[in-house]
């Protein structure tokens, strides 16, 4: 090995050193990387309509019939339905 091959891996080890240890730190550290914070935004776009929607459909269920009995089993159902795909 010559001596400037050995000096660019040392350089080398250095900038890898400087970059893990200047890389933010925390629970919101990973958001920081474009294509995840994309797909985390996503996931919660769809979460909030999924849930909007089993709300959605309680309450059309309690206008349209007048009981808490049907909103219920209207609650079971849409439960069940993600029991089964687990």
């Amino acid at each position: 090995m010559s001596v400037s091959s050995c000096v660019r891996l040392g350089a080398a080890a250095v900038a890898y050193t400087v970059l893990m240890t200047s890389r933010p730190r925390g629970a919101l550290a990973p958001l920081r990387h474009r294509p995840f914070a994309a797909l985390w935004a996503g996931g919660l776009v769809s979460n909030v309509g999924t849930w909007m929607e089993t709300v959605a459909a309680g309450v059309l269920v309690t206008q349209a019939t007048g009981r808490a009995g049907w909103t219920g089993l209207i609650a079971v159902a849409a439960w069940y339905r993600w029991g089964l795909l687990r």
